[in-house]
């Protein structure tokens, strides 16, 4: 309301961007000339916020329409197109699977214009499900956890493979293991499936209807089951009730204990997908442990992926960087999650 009578919200920063009169950025224009594209797109700048390696999007807007209908995703520095290239094949695989089709963009083309690397795909529109859950009444956010939780399980079902085509899965995760000791002797008997790998509730964008899962660049094929469900609730339940990013790592662990007040639904939730995935039992605490020894390194692989640009990056103290070792040391949580029950 505020924006549309020219003023801003108190306290938010304003940055002022000048241009020429009728100059369209150049990576649109180069979208226009490759692709289907109206001839005098409106645009919205979404700058990329982190270190240097943080993607920028470009919403553009048919003309006289009020919401955009694609996403151009940019890169600032030259020659880096990883991430679009192992997000682009992470699309093209989830388009498989119909559970998937209805809250993913589509991917439209990639390309590479001046040396910068960029994406088109159609645009999520709404916005980022933590800032929903932080200001939506109660009821309404478990509503909206549930709902993406209960795509988890259904993409899960659907995008089930055989338990072999996950060997070279089990064989990185051999070197996540060792440092702690965990032994992975037995492998968990479970099945592969599709995994988003960073399915926070930042990536999740909705209006308030529907829901998009952005950001596909982590992605698996074929990945271990549950992961992205812990990895959502364990950053999603504790907003709901006001926890910070300091306070979120202590959250966490109260979650798995069962101790936090939504712990019951963190509990239900996991036993549906197990149920669902035929995940035994005594293989829960094993694969939960490894889903946090993993993500506790993906400062590391953030920090090797700079420096091959020749960009230094300072390690963040991220909630999950000591999760892994925590969850191991705890007696009700371990490879026998004792406080899971039965």
């Amino acid at each position: 309301m505020l924006l549309r009578h020219g003023r801003l919200p108190p306290g938010l920063p304003v940055l002022t961007v000048g241009g020429r009169a009728g100059h369209v950025p150049f990576l649109i224009a180069a979208g226009q000339r490759e692709l289907d594209l109206p001839t005098a797109p409106g645009w919205f700048l979404a700058g990329g916020a982190g270190d240097d390696l943080s993607r920028g999007v470009f919403f553009l807007f048919a003309p006289r329409d009020a919401t955009p209908s694609w996403a151009l995703k940019f890169v600032r520095v030259r020659g880096y197109d990883a991430p679009f290239v192992r997000e682009e094949r992470a699309l093209r695989d989830a388009l498989c699977f119909p559970a998937a089709r209805n809250h993913i963009p589509t991917p439209i083309a990639l390309g590479t214009t001046d040396g910068f690397a960029w994406s088109l795909e159609t645009a999520a529109v709404g916005r980022r499900l933590d800032s929903h859950l932080r200001t939506a009444d109660r009821a309404l956010a478990l509503a909206a956890v549930d709902a993406v939780a209960d795509w988890l399980v259904a993409v899960g079902r659907d995008s089930r493979a055989p338990a072999s085509a996950l060997r070279r899965e089990w064989r990185r995760l051999l070197g996540v293991a060792a440092p702690v000791g965990l032994s992975l002797a037995d492998e968990p008997p479970v099945d592969a499936v599709l995994q988003h790998n960073d399915l926070g509730p930042w990536n999740v964008i909705s209006d308030g209807e529907r829901f998009i899962a952005v950001d596909w660049e982590s992605a698996r094929r074929h990945g271990l089951p549950l992961w992205d469900l812990w990895y959502f609730l364990a950053h999603a339940l504790p907003q709901i009730d006001g926890a910070g990013t300091a306070d979120l790592g202590v959250d966490m662990l109260r979650l798995f204990r069962g101790e936090h007040r939504l712990s019951p639904v963190y509990f239900d939730w996991t036993r549906r997908y197990m149920a669902a995935l035929d995940v035994p039992r005594n293989a829960v605490g094993t694969l939960a442990a490894l889903c946090w020894l993993h993500h506790a390194t993906s400062h590391r692989a953030r920090t090797d992926a700079l420096a091959s640009t020749g960009v230094k990056a300072e390690i963040l103290d991220l909630p999950t960087r000591r999760l892994g070792e925590q969850w191991l040391a705890d007696p009700g949580l371990g490879t026998a999650w004792r406080c899971l029950g039965e």
